[in-house]
């Protein structure tokens, strides 16, 4: 039982500062999934932009749209793909379409502005709001 703790704590160091995380369970005991959203925004004025919750799998949370463009534009091979384990499959309908998937119909809008948006950070545009 030492022995799993000890792993436990080198292997979550490896991951950003956040809540203090219990072996088994992570921080499900910190989180309220009500105010899921909440609980979150407040962490990230503890932690800073980039926090790590473990629910009990580690989930690294950006809370800022500057670290959300670093990490997936500039390192987002290092994001790309799915553990396949909960609590994605639970979450996820198909396989590799993020966290929510509501079909192509719902998302077509917004994907294709996003994607737009993507475009223009990597050419290095300013995005106008239109």
């Amino acid at each position: 039982a030492l022995t799993y703790i000890v792993r436990y704590y080198q292997h979550v160091r490896k991951y950003p500062k956040g809540p203090f995380p219990l072996p088994l369970i992570g921080n499900l005991y910190h989180l309220n999934p009500i105010n899921l959203q909440e609980y979150l925004h407040k962490a990230g004025k503890e932690y800073g932009h980039c926090f790590t919750v473990f629910m009990p799998r580690p989930v690294v949370v950006f809370t800022d749209f500057t670290t959300i463009k670093e990490a997936l534009i500039t390192h987002g091979e290092h994001f790309a793909g799915r553990s396949h384990l909960p609590p994605e499959v639970i979450l996820q309908k198909v396989t590799q379409t993020g966290i929510f998937y509501f079909g192509w119909r719902g998302l077509e809008g917004t994907t294709t502005g996003f994607t737009s948006n993507i475009e223009r950070a990597r050419t290095g545009q300013e995005y106008n709001g239109g």
